[in-house]
């Protein structure tokens, strides 16, 4: 708690100003994700003459395209950031990312709601370099959970893909592993070089997530399917870490905190190994 204590002291110690700016970087999230799945939702029920005119798979292209401008306009919102200034991009970001969000609700044209949703992408990745060049030393931090969440949303668009369109192959299966198992590595190992991170418990947590995902592959030789046994799969790994970088991007300082956390995330692996590799015996064993 020491950590948490020190932060809310250095925030005390803010301006007005920054008091509602750092406001206003914890609640817009919130909000515009709040904002997102009810108008997906909205999609999904919309209707004319008794058929659905959104499936599933839209509201994935819609996201999937949201985030893979996030990603291109990066370099161009840095160029932008370094020519106009950090509020000239704050204001042009917000104004954009909320403007093409509310334009969603003007029209059901899928072309349209695919650009509005570049285009929001296109304001977020502003807003994102604009947070990046405010702190050069842990904006690496702050993208991260920002990379998890496209890692996810894209892992749900290829595999929903593959089912609805038999697209289903052997070296489909494969890479999905692989790169499922590579992806963890290259995202969270280098939490380890993070002064004052406990780097052995870095290490630990993803050589054991290597393991809970062999042991869910390694069902399907003994004759089980593939299993997804939790309390610590890919997605609660990814909101774990996420919210670490996130706590560690924001300036609250290393500490006894990120010690307990991470050895709760290695427990929580253990028993994500045991549950996967139990589960799958006795599945065999009926």
């Amino acid at each position: 708690m020491g950590a948490f204590s020190a932060y809310l002291a250095r925030v005390r110690g803010f301006s007005p100003n920054a008091k509602l700016l750092l406001a206003r970087s914890l609640i817009s999230p919130l909000a515009f994700g709040i904002w997102g799945v009810v108008f997906n939702i909205y999609l999904l029920t919309v209707e004319v003459d008794g058929e659905r005119l959104f499936g599933v798979e839209f509201v994935f292209t819609m996201v999937a395209v949201d985030w893979l401008v996030h990603g291109l306009a990066a370099f161009p919102g840095g160029l932008f950031s370094d020519r106009f200034g950090r509020r000239t991009t704050f204001l042009f970001a917000s104004t954009l990312a909320v403007a093409a969000s509310l334009a969603k609700l003007l029209t059901l044209n899928p072309a349209a709601l695919l650009v509005l949703s570049g285009l929001a992408g296109f304001g977020g990745a502003f807003h994102a370099v604009k947070i990046a060049a405010s702190h050069p030393d842990r904006w690496p931090l702050l993208v991260l959970p920002a990379a998890l969440f496209v890692r996810l949303a894209l892992n749900a668009l290829d595999g929903m893909l593959a089912r609805e369109h038999g697209m289903k192959s052997p070296l489909g299966a494969i890479l999905n592993e692989l790169g499922d198992v590579a992806s963890d590595a290259v995202l969270y190992l280098p939490l380890a070089l993070v002064p004052g991170v406990a780097a052995g418990l870095v290490v630990a947590a993803v050589l054991l997530a290597v393991i809970a995902e062999m042991a869910g592959v390694v069902a399907v030789q003994i004759g089980a399917e593939r299993r997804y046994d939790g309390p610590m799969g890919k997605s609660d790994r990814a909101l774990a870490f996420g919210a670490v970088a996130l706590a560690l991007g924001l300036g609250i300082a290393p500490g006894i905190w990120l010690d307990v956390v991470l050895g709760v995330i290695v427990l929580l692996l253990c028993l994500t190994i045991w549950n996967r590799a139990r589960r799958a015996l006795g599945r065999i064993a009926r």
